[in-house]
Protein backbone atom coordinates (compact mmCIF):
# COMPACT_ATOMS: atom_id res chain seq x y z
CA UNK A 1 0.00 0.00 0.00
CA UNK A 2 2.48 2.35 0.77
CA UNK A 3 5.09 1.31 -2.34
CA UNK A 4 1.42 2.18 -4.43
CA UNK A 5 1.04 5.73 -2.68
CA UNK A 6 5.11 6.29 -3.27
CA UNK A 7 5.23 5.70 -6.87
CA UNK A 8 3.08 8.32 -7.72
CA UNK A 9 4.33 11.26 -5.47
CA UNK A 10 7.36 10.44 -7.39
CA UNK A 11 5.95 11.27 -10.65
CA UNK A 12 4.37 14.09 -9.57
CA UNK A 13 8.11 15.62 -8.46
CA UNK A 14 9.54 14.13 -11.47
CA UNK A 15 7.31 15.85 -13.67
CA UNK A 16 7.69 19.38 -11.29
CA UNK A 17 11.30 19.31 -11.48
CA UNK A 18 10.93 19.05 -15.61
CA UNK A 19 8.27 21.94 -15.96
CA UNK A 20 11.08 24.04 -13.87
CA UNK A 21 13.94 23.21 -15.83
CA UNK A 22 12.15 23.97 -19.12
CA UNK A 23 10.75 27.32 -17.78
CA UNK A 24 14.11 28.19 -16.84
CA UNK A 25 15.67 27.29 -20.51
CA UNK A 26 12.55 29.31 -22.40
CA UNK A 27 13.07 32.57 -20.08
CA UNK A 28 16.95 32.13 -21.09
CA UNK A 29 16.15 32.09 -24.80
CA UNK A 30 13.77 34.74 -24.65
CA UNK A 31 15.27 37.43 -22.27
CA UNK A 32 17.92 38.00 -24.97
CA UNK A 33 15.47 38.08 -28.04
CA UNK A 34 13.85 40.75 -26.15
CA UNK A 35 16.96 42.80 -25.50
CA UNK A 36 17.51 42.81 -29.19
CA UNK A 37 13.94 43.29 -30.34
CA UNK A 38 14.71 46.44 -27.65
CA UNK A 39 17.75 47.64 -29.34
CA UNK A 40 16.15 47.14 -33.05
CA UNK A 41 13.04 49.64 -32.06
CA UNK A 42 15.59 52.36 -30.99
CA UNK A 43 17.39 51.91 -33.96
CA UNK A 44 14.26 52.24 -36.13
CA UNK A 45 13.45 55.35 -34.26
CA UNK A 46 16.84 56.61 -34.94
CA UNK A 47 16.16 56.04 -38.50
CA UNK A 48 13.15 57.87 -38.33
CA UNK A 49 13.95 60.82 -36.54
CA UNK A 50 17.41 61.42 -39.32
CA UNK A 51 15.36 60.73 -42.35
CA UNK A 52 12.72 63.48 -40.75
CA UNK A 53 15.27 65.70 -40.48
CA UNK A 54 16.95 65.60 -43.74
CA UNK A 55 13.23 65.93 -45.55
CA UNK A 56 12.85 69.80 -46.86
CA UNK A 57 10.06 71.80 -45.57
CA UNK A 58 7.41 72.57 -47.68
CA UNK A 59 6.35 76.10 -49.11
CA UNK A 60 3.63 77.51 -50.22
CA UNK A 61 2.76 78.78 -54.06
CA UNK A 62 -0.18 81.11 -55.02
CA UNK A 63 -2.42 79.62 -57.42
CA UNK A 64 -1.33 80.88 -60.68
CA UNK A 65 -5.64 81.62 -62.18
CA UNK A 66 -6.47 82.17 -65.38
CA UNK A 67 -8.79 84.93 -64.44
CA UNK A 68 -5.76 87.28 -62.90
CA UNK A 69 -3.97 86.50 -66.15
CA UNK A 70 -7.09 87.93 -68.53
CA UNK A 71 -7.59 90.53 -66.03
CA UNK A 72 -3.66 91.80 -66.38
CA UNK A 73 -4.01 91.84 -69.91
CA UNK A 74 -7.84 94.15 -70.27
CA UNK A 75 -6.35 96.36 -67.69
CA UNK A 76 -2.70 96.74 -69.82
CA UNK A 77 -5.20 97.79 -72.83
CA UNK A 78 -6.83 99.87 -71.00
CA UNK A 79 -4.27 102.13 -70.07
CA UNK A 80 -2.57 101.78 -73.83
CA UNK A 81 -5.92 103.05 -75.10
CA UNK A 82 -5.94 105.66 -72.46
CA UNK A 83 -2.54 106.81 -73.19
CA UNK A 84 -3.29 106.57 -76.80
CA UNK A 85 -6.02 108.93 -76.47
CA UNK A 86 -4.37 111.50 -74.64
CA UNK A 87 -1.66 111.48 -76.96
CA UNK A 88 -3.96 113.34 -79.70
CA UNK A 89 -4.79 116.69 -80.26
CA UNK A 90 -9.12 116.78 -81.31
CA UNK A 91 -9.44 120.36 -82.33
CA UNK A 92 -13.07 121.39 -82.87
CA UNK A 93 -14.65 122.84 -86.50
CA UNK A 94 -15.80 126.29 -86.35
CA UNK A 95 -20.01 126.64 -86.89
CA UNK A 96 -20.83 128.01 -90.35
CA UNK A 97 -21.98 131.29 -90.34
CA UNK A 98 -25.55 130.31 -91.86
CA UNK A 99 -26.45 128.57 -89.14
CA UNK A 100 -25.11 130.82 -86.65
CA UNK A 101 -27.42 133.97 -88.38
CA UNK A 102 -30.37 131.70 -89.84
CA UNK A 103 -33.28 133.34 -90.97
CA UNK A 104 -36.86 132.33 -89.74
CA UNK A 105 -39.41 132.27 -92.53
CA UNK A 106 -42.74 133.41 -91.88
CA UNK A 107 -45.73 131.07 -92.09
CA UNK A 108 -49.31 132.20 -93.69
CA UNK A 109 -52.03 132.73 -91.21
CA UNK A 110 -54.04 129.25 -90.97
CA UNK A 111 -57.29 128.94 -92.74
CA UNK A 112 -60.18 126.98 -90.41
CA UNK A 113 -62.58 125.11 -92.54
CA UNK A 114 -66.31 125.83 -91.16
CA UNK A 115 -68.51 122.94 -91.68
CA UNK A 116 -71.59 122.91 -93.63
CA UNK A 117 -74.89 120.91 -92.90
CA UNK A 118 -75.64 119.09 -96.12
CA UNK A 119 -79.16 118.47 -96.92
CA UNK A 120 -80.23 115.12 -97.53
CA UNK A 121 -83.59 113.88 -98.61
CA UNK A 122 -84.02 111.36 -95.98
CA UNK A 123 -83.90 114.28 -93.04
CA UNK A 124 -87.39 115.18 -94.53
CA UNK A 125 -88.96 111.48 -93.71
CA UNK A 126 -86.82 111.06 -90.45
CA UNK A 127 -88.36 114.87 -89.23
CA UNK A 128 -91.89 113.34 -90.00
CA UNK A 129 -91.55 109.88 -88.26
CA UNK A 130 -90.25 111.58 -84.57
CA UNK A 131 -93.07 113.83 -85.36
CA UNK A 132 -95.44 110.89 -85.55
CA UNK A 133 -93.84 108.96 -82.74
CA UNK A 134 -94.39 111.76 -79.95
CA UNK A 135 -97.66 112.29 -81.17
CA UNK A 136 -98.28 108.21 -80.54
CA UNK A 137 -96.27 108.26 -77.47
CA UNK A 138 -98.35 111.46 -76.07
CA UNK A 139 -101.73 109.69 -76.99
CA UNK A 140 -100.69 106.62 -74.90
CA UNK A 141 -99.88 108.84 -72.13
CA UNK A 142 -103.50 110.48 -71.88
CA UNK A 143 -105.06 107.33 -71.84
CA UNK A 144 -102.94 105.46 -69.67
CA UNK A 145 -104.15 108.31 -67.03
CA UNK A 146 -107.43 108.43 -68.05
CA UNK A 147 -107.46 104.66 -66.78
CA UNK A 148 -105.97 105.30 -63.65
CA UNK A 149 -108.13 107.88 -62.73
CA UNK A 150 -110.53 107.16 -60.12
CA UNK A 151 -114.63 106.63 -60.69
CA UNK A 152 -117.20 105.90 -58.34
CA UNK A 153 -119.54 103.13 -59.03
CA UNK A 154 -123.28 103.99 -59.88
CA UNK A 155 -125.73 103.43 -56.50
CA UNK A 156 -127.73 100.14 -57.70
CA UNK A 157 -131.44 100.98 -56.83
CA UNK A 158 -134.22 98.31 -56.90
CA UNK A 159 -136.82 96.60 -54.95
CA UNK A 160 -136.30 95.10 -51.26
CA UNK A 161 -136.32 90.81 -51.26
CA UNK A 162 -138.58 89.48 -48.23
CA UNK A 163 -137.28 86.69 -46.15
CA UNK A 164 -139.86 83.54 -45.82
CA UNK A 165 -139.43 81.03 -42.90
CA UNK A 166 -138.66 77.72 -43.65
CA UNK A 167 -140.67 74.64 -43.41
CA UNK A 168 -137.86 72.00 -44.44
CA UNK A 169 -136.62 69.77 -41.01
CA UNK A 170 -133.37 70.55 -39.56
CA UNK A 171 -130.30 67.92 -40.92
CA UNK A 172 -129.26 66.29 -37.37
CA UNK A 173 -126.01 65.97 -37.72
CA UNK A 174 -123.95 62.38 -37.37
CA UNK A 175 -120.49 60.90 -36.49
CA UNK A 176 -118.67 59.71 -39.45
CA UNK A 177 -117.56 56.20 -38.89
CA UNK A 178 -114.14 56.73 -40.65
CA UNK A 179 -111.39 53.67 -41.18
CA UNK A 180 -108.36 55.41 -39.80
CA UNK A 181 -109.56 54.99 -36.22
CA UNK A 182 -109.90 50.84 -36.92
CA UNK A 183 -106.14 51.15 -38.45
CA UNK A 184 -104.99 53.14 -35.52
CA UNK A 185 -106.33 50.85 -33.04
CA UNK A 186 -105.03 47.85 -34.92
CA UNK A 187 -101.32 49.52 -35.23
CA UNK A 188 -101.70 50.13 -31.34
CA UNK A 189 -102.36 46.32 -31.16
CA UNK A 190 -99.74 45.57 -32.97
CA UNK A 191 -96.91 47.93 -31.31
CA UNK A 192 -97.90 47.00 -28.08
CA UNK A 193 -97.51 43.12 -28.71
CA UNK A 194 -94.00 44.19 -30.50
CA UNK A 195 -92.94 45.86 -27.69
CA UNK A 196 -93.92 42.75 -25.01
CA UNK A 197 -92.20 40.46 -27.61
CA UNK A 198 -89.26 42.71 -26.90
CA UNK A 199 -89.10 42.91 -23.84
CA UNK A 200 -89.75 39.01 -23.08
CA UNK A 201 -86.62 38.68 -25.22
CA UNK A 202 -84.60 41.30 -23.52
CA UNK A 203 -85.57 39.30 -20.16
CA UNK A 204 -84.64 35.93 -22.14
CA UNK A 205 -81.04 37.01 -23.09
CA UNK A 206 -80.19 38.78 -19.76
CA UNK A 207 -81.28 35.56 -17.89
CA UNK A 208 -79.00 33.75 -20.37
CA UNK A 209 -75.71 36.04 -19.82
CA UNK A 210 -76.52 35.82 -16.15
CA UNK A 211 -76.41 32.10 -15.96
CA UNK A 212 -73.01 31.79 -18.13
CA UNK A 213 -71.62 34.41 -16.14
CA UNK A 214 -72.48 32.40 -12.91
CA UNK A 215 -71.36 29.36 -14.47
CA UNK A 216 -67.93 30.48 -15.56
CA UNK A 217 -67.60 32.40 -11.57
CA UNK A 218 -68.33 28.67 -10.77
CA UNK A 219 -65.64 27.38 -13.22
CA UNK A 220 -63.11 30.24 -11.78
CA UNK A 221 -63.97 28.80 -8.44
CA UNK A 222 -63.33 25.11 -9.23
CA UNK A 223 -60.36 26.04 -11.17
CA UNK A 224 -58.87 28.21 -8.18
CA UNK A 225 -59.25 24.84 -5.84
CA UNK A 226 -57.60 22.79 -7.99
CA UNK A 227 -54.85 25.19 -7.92
CA UNK A 228 -54.35 25.64 -4.51
CA UNK A 229 -51.71 23.30 -2.62
CA UNK A 230 -52.36 19.92 -1.28
CA UNK A 231 -50.43 17.95 0.73
CA UNK A 232 -50.60 14.40 0.37
CA UNK A 233 -51.23 12.13 3.19
CA UNK A 234 -48.91 10.47 5.28
CA UNK A 235 -49.06 6.63 4.87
Amino acid sequence: MQEELICPCLCARTLLSACTSLWTAIYAVYQPLQHLAQSLCCLHRTTRGQKRKVQSVTTAQPFGLSTDARGEATKTALQKAAAERAAHNYKAKPVPANLRHKKQLALPEPHLTVPETCPMPGAAVHEHAEDLRRQQLAEEEQQRRTHASFRAQPVRTGHGVAIQPSEAPLTVPEAPNLSLQDRTAACKAFDAAVAEKQRLAEAEQAAAQEAIRLAEEEDLQEHTRDLQFKACPMQ
